[in-house]
Order: C-alpha cells, then structure tokens, then sequence
C-alpha cells in the first residue's frame, strides 16, 4: 500500500503529540516546527513531492522554507545524537518499499 500525503501528515501529528491542523496551521513554535519540518522531508523523501507543493499543502510556506526544512531535516538525521526512536519512526516514513500501517 503506497503512503498518501495526509497519511504522513497524520502520522508525523500524531507521533509528536499534535494534530494535523496544528503540523499544518502551527505557529513558528518550535513544537509545531520541528514536526513540520519532518512532515516536508518526508513528503519529499517518500512521494518525491515539489517544494512549491509541500508549501502550499502545509500551510503556504515558500518554497524557500521547505527547502530549508528538507535540508535541516537530512542533516539531522546524519547526527548520532539524534534521538533513536525520531530516527526509525523519519525512516520509516520515508521508505519507499514499506506498507502503509
């Protein structure tokens, strides 16, 4: 079963404690950010979606800010600090081969 874009949205919500609507419309809040941020590079990793369209689907970003967030995100999970549990549940995400729960 192939992952949809509200799929992801949903599970990167509910992973970090937020609804949908708050991943989406959320302030500049670190606690909506961050899991925004993960939601864009998934969306991007995983259905190979456009900037422009992750920007517009998670609240009318620029372009400009996805890119940064796909970015920051990729960094991150590069670093051995990073949290064990976000980086399985961000690879899980975005594993093309891998059915949808």
């Amino acid at each position: 079963m192939t992952a949809t874009a509200q799929q992801i949205i949903n599970d990167v919500a509910h992973y970090y404690g937020i609804t949908p609507g708050q991943l989406i419309h959320g302030d500049k809040h670190r606690i909506y950010a961050d899991p925004r941020h993960v939601a864009a590079y998934c969306l991007h990793v995983r259905l190979g979606m456009g900037y422009s369209t992750i920007g517009r689907m998670l609240g009318g970003k620029c372009h400009g800010t996805i890119i940064y967030a796909v970015n920051k995100v990729g960094d991150w999970m590069r670093l051995p600090q990073l949290n064990r549990n976000a980086a399985a549940f961000i690879t899980k995400l975005t594993d093309k081969t891998a059915a949808s729960d």
